[in-house]
């Protein structure tokens, strides 16, 4: 292991350039110019801790749904900044799961999750997973909508697909305890609850919600 590699000066640089002049753009620009995303990966994991945000900062906009295990591993992370950009960007990586044009239908879907209209976002969704049957972001928005549309049992079949495909999918195993809860089987909401929090250790508002499911039972 290089001394670079553990902490990248060209790297840290460009991060705090970003913080003193945020433009996405030139972060972006100046990053391409010298890393690949495999070197970013080894980064994201190496080194001090401006190294490590500066990592996971660009495989948010670089990265793709083959950074999802650093992501992943990053929410772990023993500074709570890695621990954020880390949880921001896996929502990131999860969407370009699909190529250009799945894209595309999936930010029309989170759309029409956004704006509840959730009959419209299953009918679209409902076709993106039947043609992109691996594309877990598109069963868990998929999930979101039977959700909030009352197809609660659907719901729950939409997020364990979710998680099957992308085992780190936190969001996805928060929606099926909220869906258990709706069902009345705290016994599941519980597990799925503290599933997610395995998954995000970040995860404040869950992690009060198991306390108190804890508490109670």
């Amino acid at each position: 292991m290089s001394s670079q590699e553990n902490q990248n000066p060209c790297l840290v640089k460009i991060f705090r350039r970003y913080l003193d002049e945020p433009s996405i753009a030139s972060f972006i620009a100046r990053v391409s110019d010298s890393y690949n995303v495999a070197t970013l990966e080894r980064l994201a994991q190496l080194g001090n801790v401006d190294n490590r945000r500066a990592a996971i900062l660009a495989l948010t906009f670089l990265g793709n749904y083959s950074s999802n295990r650093v992501m992943a591993k990053a929410l772990h992370d023993s500074d709570r900044g890695v621990r954020m950009l880390a949880e921001e960007g896996c929502y990131w990586v999860w969407s370009r799961g699909g190529n250009a044009e799945q894209q595309h239908r999936l930010g029309k879907i989170k759309r029409l999750n956004q704006g509840g209209l959730f009959r419209d976002a299953i009918a679209i969704a409902s076709e993106l997973c039947k043609q992109s049957p691996d594309y877990a972001e598109a069963w868990h928005q998929l999930g979101i909508a039977e959700f909030f549309s009352g197809r609660v049992e659907d719901s729950i079949q939409s997020s364990w697909r979710a998680l099957s495909i992308n085992p780190f999918h936190f969001e996805s195993a928060i929606g099926l305890g909220h869906a258990y809860l709706e069902m009345d089987d705290r016994v599941s909401a519980l597990e799925s609850y503290q599933h997610a929090v395995s998954l995000n250790p970040n995860l404040e508002s869950i992690r009060i919600q198991v306390a108190k499911m804890q508490r109670l039972s």
